[in-house]
């Protein structure tokens, strides 16, 4: 459902603690959030892109929230990205809760991301909470492809008291997350890596006759796509909240890696909330 979902993992479990404050009033919350490598459900791309991202998500007592994300890539050359998202969030009981969301992510043409031919995503889940919150979420990602994921996660939040007085608290929220999907996105970014980097190419793109042109075909199979560890540590006091957080990604197959294959993120956040 999320564009880099390492890092809306980080402020929608940001969000929700201080949702559960009170869900009477409208609320404004702004984060500023780091990530050592960008991912997308787990996949990275072959370069390691560190990141910096800038957010604020105004949400009504009704449970329809408006977002809006800046992030930019320390290590490349392109323009910042944008992305506007709206949603609703629905507790069905005290338990059983469902949300839906529309995200629209604004990429320059020379974007080295992986979902930058999917600027489009429409995201629904469905949670409940007993012992762990388990939640499923299926995602349909278009623009120039088309693909669509589902996601299985278990996690916990677990209070480890307070550090200072009882205004604060510390508390971790360990999670396991299952994602397979379709890969016509991780096509289209290999081609478009190799249209760059093709010795047999100009910087036109054209042909220029001294190398073959390597053509990929979109693979449409729904398979594995990762598997993803996350701890999130959480310090928070009435208006604010500061996380580290660590993820590991065990990867599916795809053109470039074997089965199995590990990444490893690490994220600092920072939420505000009037």
């Amino acid at each position: 459902m999320r564009y880099l979902l390492s890092v809306f993992f980080l402020f929608i479990t940001a969000t929700s603690v201080f949702c559960q404050t009170d869900s009477t009033k409208a609320t404004l919350t702004v984060a500023a959030v780091y990530s050592s490598n960008a991912n997308y459900y787990g996949q990275t791309a072959s370069e390691q892109m560190p990141l910096g991202l800038l957010n604020a998500t105004y949400r009504m007592p009704i449970g329809i929230y408006f977002s809006s994300s800046v992030y930019q890539l320390f290590n490349t050359p392109t323009t910042p990205i944008l992305s506007l998202e709206t949603g609703y969030d629905a507790s069905i009981t005290d338990k059983l809760k469902a949300s839906i969301s529309y995200n629209h992510s604004f990429f320059p043409s020379n974007s080295p991301v992986l979902q930058a031919s999917n600027y489009n995503t429409i995201g629904s889940s469905l949670s409940y909470s007993y012992l762990l919150t388990s939640t499923l979420g299926v995602d349909y990602a278009f623009g120039k492809q088309q693909d669509i994921f589902v996601t299985f996660s278990n996690s916990k939040s677990i209070e480890l008291g307070s550090l200072f007085d009882e205004n604060d608290a510390i508390s971790i929220e360990p999670a396991v997350e299952l994602t397979s999907g379709t890969q016509h996105f991780y096509q289209t970014y290999i081609t478009h890596k190799n249209s760059k980097n093709q010795p047999g190419k100009n910087n036109s793109g054209q042909n220029n006759g001294n190398a073959p042109v390597t053509t990929y075909v979109p693979n449409t199979k729904f398979s594995f796509l990762s598997c993803n560890f996350k701890i999130p540590f959480n310090y928070s006091r009435d208006s604010y909240l500061i996380e580290t957080s660590y993820q590991l990604s065990v990867l599916g197959k795809n053109d470039e890696i074997p089965l199995g294959t590990m990444k490893s993120f690490l994220g600092l956040s920072f939420y505000y909330q009037f």
